[in-house]
């Protein structure tokens, strides 16, 4: 007997309703002026149609659009909402570039 593997899209694992709205309750926890509602809906209006690529592309201009925030302040919150990861390197190093670009302004 042969198993045949499905091919799932990416767009159906990567950036899925349930994501969208998590992305936007991590961001509202360490940004209370952000609206996580709002910003679901403006994702979702038509999710379902959107191929991966779009579904980023919307992400983006929704985060921009209800970030109550701008530049470096903006990447910060991005940042802090981000889950914890078994390795903070990658975080920390976020961290660090992060200071330059404040040192520099």
């Amino acid at each position: 007997m042969t198993v045949k593997a499905v091919k799932v899209p990416q767009r159906e694992i990567v950036l899925t309703i349930d994501r969208i709205t998590q992305i936007g309750r991590q961001v509202h926890g360490v940004c209370p002026g952000f609206d996580a509602e709002a910003f679901a809906r403006d994702v979702m209006s038509d999710l379902p149609r959107l191929e991966l690529k779009e579904r980023i592309a919307r992400t983006s201009k929704a985060l921009h659009a209800h970030l109550p925030v701008t530049g470096a302040e903006a990447l910060n919150v991005l940042l802090r909402s981000l889950p914890p990861t078994p390795d903070r390197t990658v975080r920390n190093l976020l961290s660090d570039s992060l200071s330059c670009v404040d040192e520099a302004q």
